[in-house]
Formats: structure tokens, sequence, C-alpha cells
């Protein structure tokens, strides 16, 4: 090891910076500290939403689903790289080790520790870790016990050199949906007083929190100050099913229902996208969920962790007009129901490569170097 590590640091730098895939720049960084003090170091200029590669003058892969083996206690994550549908593993990340993965955000994991329920913001590609109030501090008017965090979204960028007050961790909490949200820094996580309860996702977008609950309703939050203020931006449609928020690649709100089959309700059969527009007539709030039946160039990646969309055409394998899904059902025991859906041809293509048993639902990851 100490051969590898005393390599020219410039030459290992021009390696660096010929790395064309994310699990190749994960593979380069666990080599040893040198060898991760490069990645770090020379790709700080990197605009922190967009993968790692997308910057890089070469072809350009996409977002990994990561997973972790639900035998292996050691803290180790595969990856599936979707642009040729292949599984890379095993990644050792001993800082998951006796951790569930609560959310996935600009490239951050936050984990909950099993035992003290210590909750933390980790970086699985430089292991940088940054520490968030206790699960035991969150605010319950109910009175009831939080057992666990369903998601948690970061609002930007949680750079560990340059924590600011634009960096908010908001999550959904336990079975009952309670909103809560904190700032690194913080000794509490704050509750939020909510107008909907049974929410499903929730977004940073345009300054401000955009949840949505199992009918559609969906309601802005802005946390800027300490008077929450709450604002009612579009009503459901009264027909409980898995929703996600995204934003597009033109800035547009949408919202994509998940259709279950009727029998089972464990496999996906379809996706229906919506845009949130205006319309004339309306009483109690001025925006409208309208359907959409076309992405365009847009490919979308939904799963229960993360959403977030893409320019097919900037990315090397990526199919337009599509979503790429992961099964999102909390229990162990569910379904294997994840793959690509075609809203032109209305056909699914499953995942294949992957481990079918894992400790929680896979997610959707941009590595990120900050």
């Amino acid at each position: 090891m100490d051969l590898w590590a005393n390599l020219n640091r410039d030459l290992l730098q021009l390696i660096a910076e010929k790395i064309t895939r994310h699990t190749d720049v994960l593979r380069f960084g666990a080599t040893c500290k040198q060898w991760r003090s490069i990645v770090t170091n020379s790709l700080h200029f990197l605009p922190p939403k967009l993968p790692i590669s997308l910057c890089l003058p070469i072809q350009k892969p996409l977002p990994l689903l990561m997973q972790c083996p639900i035998e292996d206690k050691l803290g180790s994550i595969n990856f599936l790289s979707v642009s040729d549908m292949k599984s890379y593993g095993k990644f050792l990340v001993p800082e998951l080790n006796n951790k569930v993965i609560a959310g996935s955000s600009n490239g951050w994991l936050l984990t909950v520790e099993l035992n003290s329920q210590e909750i933390k913001l980790l970086n699985p590609l430089t292991r940088n870790q940054i520490p968030l109030p206790s699960l035991s501090t969150l605010e319950n008017p109910e009175g009831e016990d939080f057992g666990f965090i369903l998601k948690a979204i970061i609002s930007s960028n949680a750079n560990k050199r340059n924590l600011g007050d634009d960096c908010i961790v908001m999550a959904i909490i336990s079975e009952l949906s309670i909103l809560s949200f904190c700032r690194p820094g913080d000794d509490k996580w704050t509750y939020v007083n909510q107008y909907t309860f049974n929410l499903y996702d929730v977004i940073p977008y345009k300054g401000q929190f955009y949840a949505i609950n199992e009918t559609g309703t969906t309601v802005a939050y802005d946390v800027s100050n300490d008077d929450v203020k709450m604002k009612l931006i579009a009503k459901g449609d009264y027909s409980p099913r898995r929703r996600y928020l995204v934003e597009s690649t033109s800035g547009e709100l949408l919202h994509v229902e998940r259709v279950l089959d009727e029998q089972t309700e464990t496999f996906t059969t379809n996706f229906i996208v919506y845009k949130l527009e205006s319309r004339e007539g309306l009483l109690e709030c001025e925006l409208c969920w309208v359907e959409s039946e076309s992405l365009g160039d847009q490919a979308l990646f939904l799963g229960l962790n993360c959403s977030l969309s893409l320019p097919a055409q900037s990315f090397r394998g990526c199919k337009s007009n599509c979503i790429y899904f992961t099964d999102d059902i909390e229990y162990l025991d569910s379904s294997y129901d994840m793959g690509v859906y075609d809203l032109e041809d209305r056909k699914i293509q499953m995942f294949g490569d992957m481990d079918k048993c894992f400790s929680f639902p896979p997610i959707w990851i941009s590595p990120n170097p900050w």
C-alpha cells in the first residue's frame, strides 16, 4: 500500500481527470487516503447538483442506483449503472455500519444510527460526516414516539467547509408523516404545523419546501424565518396513490403518480405525469395539476429517497421521455419493482442485474466530491 500512496500527485491527478464512471471514482478514492484526497481536491470546482463526470470533457454517465445487501453488516454498498445495466460492488463504507439510510440529496446520505438514534449526513465518496440533531429531539405534538424517518432531503449542497443557513434538512417522520426540519449545528429538530398529513414527498423548490400527500394535495412551506409560513398550492383528486414531486429541467414543478396493480398493489403498471398550471375560475387556489402526455427530452429518476430530472441527450445511455424508478416499498419482504417506464409506448423494462435482497429501498445517488 505504501508504494501506491507514494505515487506522484501530479500523475494521480491526471489519472483522476480521465475517469469516466462513478464506480471508478469510488474505487480510485478507496485505494488509500492520498488517492481519496486527490479525488476530493481535484474536483472541487464542479457544480454540486451534477454527477461528477457530467463536467468532464468525455461521454457522460447517469446517476447510480445504490443498495446495501441485507446480509452484509460491514457497511458495504453495491451500485447499478443504468447506462450499461451492470452491477458494481462491493464498496466498503464503514460509516454505514449499523445505520439506516433515510435520504439522499446532492450526493449526501442521511443516516440514522440504530442504537443511539444519532443522525448524520454522510458523503460516501469522501466519507465526510456532518452531525445533525438526534432522532430523540424530534418534537411530536401528538405525544407519540417517533420510530423512523421516512424521507429526508437537503435544500442545498451540504459542503462541510462552508455550512450556511441555506442548508436545511427537511424530513417526513414515521407513519404520521410529520414534517420537521433542522440546520447543521442546531440542537433539535423543529416541528412544522401542517395543512395535511399522509405526506408522500417533499422537495425544495423556489426557496420553499413543497410537500404532496397521497391524494395530490400540495402545500408550500417557507421556513426561512422562525415563523413558518404555509400556503395551499393545489388540491388533490382524492385518489390515494404513491406520488412524487420533481423539478423539471426547465424549472417547472412536476407531480408523478405511480399506479400499482389492483390485486396485489406491489407491482407498478404505469405512471401519470402532471404539470402545475394556473386555471381561471379557481376560488381557493390559483393553481392545479394538469396531466402531461410527454416529458420531451427529459428523463425522470424516482424513488423513496430521492427524485430528479435530467436532460436525456446530455447523458450516455439515457432514454428520453422515460421514468427510471426504484422499489420504494419500505418492507424488506416487498416485491422487486424497479425498472424503466416509457411514456410513449407505456411499457416497462425491469432492471435485471441487481441483488434482490437489500436492507433499505435502493436510492439514486450522484457522487459529490465536496
